[in-house]
């Protein structure tokens, strides 16, 4: 477990043991590197029990890396807490199996909306992961930054007991490029989106950025997809949008929920 701030004097290979931190903490990597192949988690954040044990973390220049199936590479355990990422890469490309870059709130029931704030990261989950997956509520800002995978940003509920949901969310992004990957056949249950709304009442906003849908196989993929519930919105302001391939779509509701994708001023589609 961490007690003190760690400035990284060269890169670490992770074979054995997770790191966890549980307290105000600052980790300057230095531009190395943190990388593991046999670690499901190898780095957790654990909130703390009330606002009088508010927990703060911030990592700069740091690169993460996983290739262990359905890894859950820094993973934020809810509770109170902050968390400030400044230049971070997040990188699950050689992962398989529903893995997550930044899963928030995993395997965590404590109550409370957590705060994260990206600027210049780089999140990359391999083509059946998720850049960021939410499990309990969040207020999420995302500056200058890439969220890649088969969903950037899934929105989860609390259907597994894996925390108490993602409902009243809310979620800014500025200056960022989104891009999500399908390459699944039709029939394989594999229709998704960039954003997907698992739970109710959220907001995503995003403005001055860049997102793409590339459906190279035959499943749906959409900018949005809603998952089962409703009350949940995008917006977007000065926004390229690119849908690539004929599988490729704004709004996905075959799973029967529903919502509202708005374009505002300046928002372009191909």
């Amino acid at each position: 477990k961490l007690l003190k701030d760690v400035n990284l004097t060269e890169s670490v290979t992770l074979d054995a043991s997770a790191i966890k931190s549980g307290k105000y903490i600052k980790i300057d990597g230095q531009d190395y590197t943190l990388s593991t192949s046999s670690v499901q988690q190898p780095f957790q954040i654990v909130g703390g029990a009330d606002v009088a044990a508010d927990v703060e973390v911030r990592i700069s220049d740091l690169t993460m890396e996983s290739t262990v199936a359905q890894a859950n590479l820094l993973s934020v355990a809810g509770g109170k807490f902050s968390l400030v990422l400044d230049t971070v890469t997040l990188d699950t490309t050689g992962a398989s199996s529903n893995d997550r870059a930044l899963p928030i709130g995993w395997n965590s029931t404590e109550p409370g909306t957590v705060g994260i704030e990206m600027t210049d990261c780089t999140l990359q989950a391999s083509a059946s992961g998720y850049a960021i997956m939410t499990y309990n509520p969040v207020e999420l800002s995302i500056e200058n930054s890439a969220l890649t995978g088969y969903a950037a940003l899934y929105m989860y509920n609390d259907n597994y007991g894996n925390g108490t949901g993602s409902a009243g969310s809310a979620v800014t992004i500025d200056g960022s490029t989104i891009t999500a990957n399908n390459p699944y056949a039709t029939g394989s249950g594999s229709d998704f989106g960039a954003i997907v709304f698992k739970d109710k009442d959220i907001r995503v906003d995003i403005r001055n950025s860049d997102i793409t849908v590339n459906a190279t196989g035959t499943s749906h993929h959409g900018i949005v997809l809603f998952d089962t519930n409703t009350g949940s919105s995008i917006y977007t302001e000065s926004t390229d949008v690119t849908l690539d391939g004929n599988s490729a779509h704004f709004i996905i509701t075959t799973r029967g929920g529903s919502g509202t994708l708005q374009f505002g001023a300046g928002t372009r589609s191909n």
